[in-house]
Order: structure tokens, then C-alpha cells, then sequence
């Protein structure tokens, strides 16, 4: 298994916080400005998401795609307890189980079987919590805990395991510490070469994880 870390931008955005707006990337049949032959891809304006939110938790998950928790736009900055879920076959949002309180800025991993919330940004600050769908009963349950607190942190699923890194620690400084959570139970697995917050993660399911981008709140770095 491999983690990888890396120091560049991201290059890849599911979500835009701010916005009630949902947009695809498709292919067109035709190929415009690119090699010939080669077809170009283009941003498709899809269903707007049933309310606006900021710092909320998306992932994909058995060919639907969750959106979790966040900030609301009202002016005292709520924080949300809600699920949605978007379905690309019908192009239309539904409403999934409620997260047992409001909460932003989570991380939401989709693994094989089933769907994980970790950490956050509860109102007492933030949160170890780790829940995971119950799709049967139609609710979220309560798994193990983080080993500590992390607001703004990223996960993968790497085939195996759920890589964890990365994130806002209790004394507000970025987290450097990388734990792998497998059978219900958390390990740690190393360090980043920085710690980081509202950094970004993604996977080949193979065994290797990269965590992209994100900085150091407290001095912009």
C-alpha cells in the first residue's frame, strides 16, 4: 500500500460551497479546440441541490452521490444536520437520514460496502465522531471513534482500508498524523510531511492514497 502526499493545487472540485448548483462533467460528441479526433468535456448544469450549503461532506456511494452536514447561508451561519442524496439516473435530489446533530466541515468515505461520516465542526468544537449508514434502516449508526478531534481532514478508501490525515487539531493547529481505519478499529500509519487543514484526498482503490493541497490556517501557508 502506498500514501502519497502531495504539495500541489487541487485539480479536481465536486462541490461548489456557496452555491445550490450541481454540475457534471460529460463528453461531447464533438471535439472542440483539442487534438482530431478528440472529443472535449464540458461543464452540464444538472439539478440545483435542495438548499445552499458551504463546508458540507460529499462522496459517491453505490452510483449515487451523498452530500452531508455544512454551513447554511443565514445569518448566523446554522449548521446543518441534513443528508441529501443526488441520483445521476433521474437527475434528481432526495433526502436521506438525518446526522444525529448539526455539523460541518466532515469528511464523507464511500468504502465498497458502505458509507462513513468522521470528525467535524460540531457547536462545543470539534468532533472524533464516526457514523456509518445504515441503508437498511435508514439511519446513521455510531462506528469507532477518531483517536482525537479533526475538523477539515480528508480520507480515501484505498481497497482495503480507509486512509484518515490531515485536518484542524483541538489546539487549532493542522494535523500532520495519517490513521488507517479497518475492522471497526483505527492504527496509525504515519505523518504527513506537513500538517494540514482543508486539504483533499483521492484514490486508485489499488492501495495508494494521495492528499493534495491544503495549508496551515494560522498562517495562510
Amino acid at each position: 500500500r502506498r500514501v502519497v502526499i502531495a504539495g500541489v493545487a487541487a485539480v479536481l472540485v465536486l462541490l461548489a460551497g456557496g452555491a445550490a448548483t450541481w454540475f457534471a462533467v460529460q463528453d461531447r460528441d464533438e471535439p472542440t479546440g483539442g487534438p482530431t479526433g478528440q472529443a472535449a468535456a464540458a461543464w452540464t448544469r444538472l439539478a440545483n441541490m435542495p438548499e445552499q450549503l458551504e463546508g458540507a461532506a460529499v462522496a459517491a456511494f453505490q452510483q449515487k452521490v451523498y452530500v452531508a452536514g455544512g454551513l447554511l447561508t443565514d445569518a448566523q451561519r446554522s449548521k446543518s444536520g441534513r443528508t441529501y442524496v443526488y441520483d445521476p439516473a433521474t437527475n434528481a435530489w432526495s433526502t436521506g437520514p438525518d446526522l444525529p446533530r448539526p455539523i460541518s466541515h466532515a469528511t464523507l468515505v464511500a468504502t465498497d460496502s458502505a458509507l462513513y461520516f468522521m470528525g467535524g465542526w460540531i457547536l462545543e468544537g470539534g468532533s472524533r465522531q464516526v457514523l456509518r449508514l445504515d441503508a437498511g434502516q435508514n439511519r446513521w449508526v455510531e462506528d469507532t471513534p477518531l483517536p482525537e478531534t479533526r475538523v477539515a481532514g480528508a480520507a480515501a478508501f484505498d481497497g482495503t482500508r480507509i486512509v484518515f490525515a490531515g485536518g484542524t487539531r483541538p489546539d487549532q493547529s493542522p494535523g500532520e498524523e495519517i490513521w488507517a481505519f479497518q475492522n471497526s478499529a483505527w492504527t496509525v500509519v504515519g505523518k504527513l510531511n506537513v500538517g494540514r487543514q482543508k486539504l483533499a484526498a483521492v484514490t486508485d482503490r489499488a492501495g495508494a492514497v494521495w492528499f493534495v493541497s491544503g495549508g496551515d490556517q494560522r498562517n495562510a501557508s
